[in-house]
């Protein structure tokens, strides 16, 4: 199997991808710290997006609709105010989930290795819930909004087998 995707990586390939879409900065936080910020900023938008080839995977990312103002405003150049999370919210989180997902299958071997990687889509809090054994979790905190992305990839017996 190929090598996973350590916690550490994952966290860097989302704060470059935030730097690099949205001129955002985040910061790695334990789960103690995680769990003070969802209390005051719940996790309330969720996508999702799988992948597989020489392995199957699946990330899910969860935040606050404040997060997903802020990174829309920061990307489109607007008032976070004038944003509606709930219509352009789910559209953004997804394009993120997109961009990590592209980010992951490079260092799983992309480039040599052939993936299928699925649309993403809104997810529920329950989804994310059923995932939160993850075999990678990474916790950011952003403007003092919670960003989660839970990634898991098994092995593909199928691919083992050919």
């Amino acid at each position: 199997m190929m090598d996973p995707i350590t916690t550490e990586r994952m966290t860097e390939l989302t704060m470059e991808a935030l730097e690099r879409i949205a001129f955002i900065i985040v910061d790695p936080i334990d789960e103690e710290t995680h769990e003070e910020a969802v209390v005051q900023s719940p996790l309330s938008r969720f996508s999702t997006i799988s992948f597989d080839g020489p392995v199957n995977g699946q990330l899910i990312l969860a935040t606050s609709d404040l997060f997903v103002q802020n990174m829309i405003s920061s990307m489109i150049g607007e008032e976070s105010g004038e944003i509606n999370a709930a219509v352009e919210g789910q559209d953004a989180l997804n394009e993120l989930a997109n961009i990590l997902a592209g980010s992951v299958l490079l260092e799983l071997g992309g480039k040599t290795h052939p993936f299928n990687l699925q649309v993403p889509q809104s997810a529920s809090s329950q989804h994310f819930a059923e995932m939160t054994s993850a075999s990678t979790v990474c916790r950011l905190l952003g403007d003092d909004e919670p960003l989660s992305i839970l990634c898991n990839v098994t092995e593909n017996v199928a691919s083992d087998a050919a």
